[in-house]
This record gives C-alpha cells, structure tokens and sequence, in this order.
C-alpha cells in the first residue's frame, strides 16, 4: 500500500569512509555494542535512563544498529543500516549508511487499519450506526500519530548521524591501534 510506505521511508543516506576492513567493523560492533536481547548490560541500562546515547545491534545481523537515545521511545525511531564496499583506490572500507525504520512497521499499520475496519463491519452488521464513526476516527487517530512519531523521528536524525560518526571514529582509534 503506497500510503503506508510514507512512514516507512528513509530518514537519510550517506556515505562515511573508515580505516576499518568490514570484518574488524564487525569483530567491533561486537565487542563494544550489546545485542538486542542483552538485558543485563550496564551501557544498556545507562542509556535507557538518559546518562548516555549508545547503540544496540541486532543479534543476527551487527550492522544494523538501534539508537537508543534516553527515556524516549519512537517507534519509528531510525535504524542505522550499514552496507560495506571494499574500494580499491584506498585503504579501509567506504560505509554506505541508511537511516530509516523498521520496515516491519508496515504490517503493524496494516493489521491496525483492519482492525479498525473489521470493527466498522461488525457494528454495520449489529446494526449500531453511531458506532460507525468509530471507524474514521480509529483510522485518523492511527494517521495522527504516524505523522507525530515520523516528525519526531527526522528531528533525531542529525543526533543519531552524530553519535554514529563518534563511535566510528571510537572504534577506529581502538581497533586501528590494536593491527
């Protein structure tokens, strides 16, 4: 559905050029960064009650990373997506980086919006009329929000691009001095 592909839609793409070879990217990202179930990390725990800006990867895949950026919570927050290309002409690894969300948000719009009209079929067939206008609502109260969250989430993206780029160079200065 092409109006739902608005919210899911790139925040921002870019390219950033590091020392690292994708490999020792990874072996980083691991080392330094909790996973997405890793509940018991004090980085983590800091984060969430707003002393630092960190990142968490995903368990299966470490370059895509989440922002977590103190109390708040977006859920249409941007993932940081890091695709590597080895260029000949230099040394190290040019990163191209994509800021969008999680593109499973779509099937969460559509499940809400069918909701929203099963529940206009049902009070149809009930014969609750007034109970149609509930319809309308559910689904403007839905489009609201989505334009909220989206708004709020592009006005995140110079903080995240920023805290990225600081732990890039981090992880250089670390693991650049341990070849």
């Amino acid at each position: 559905m092409k109006f739902l592909e608005r919210y899911v839609r790139p925040f921002a793409e870019y390219c950033v050029r590091t020392s690292l070879s994708e490999e020792e990217l990874v072996r980083a990202l691991q080392a330094e960064l909790p996973a997405q179930d890793a509940v018991f990390s004090g980085k983590l725990w800091k984060a969430w009650f707003g002393s630092c800006d960190t990142f968490i990867r995903k368990w299966k895949d470490p370059l895509s990373l989440f922002p977590i950026l103190g109390v708040r919570r977006n859920s249409l927050l941007s993932w940081v997506h890091i695709r590597c290309e080895k260029t000949e002409s230099s040394p190290g690894t040019l990163l191209h980086i994509t800021l969008a969300p999680d593109r499973r948000l779509k099937w969460f719009s559509l499940v809400w919006l069918g909701f929203a009209l099963l529940w206009g079929i049902a009070a149809l067939c009930a014969g609750f009329w007034l109970a149609l206008l509930v319809v309308p609502f559910a689904m403007g109260f839905f489009f609201l929000i989505s334009e909220i969250c989206r708004s709020m989430a592009e006005g995140e993206v110079p903080r995240i691009r920023r805290n990225f780029e600081e732990l890039l160079r981090t992880l250089e200065e670390k693991y650049a001095a341990s070849k």
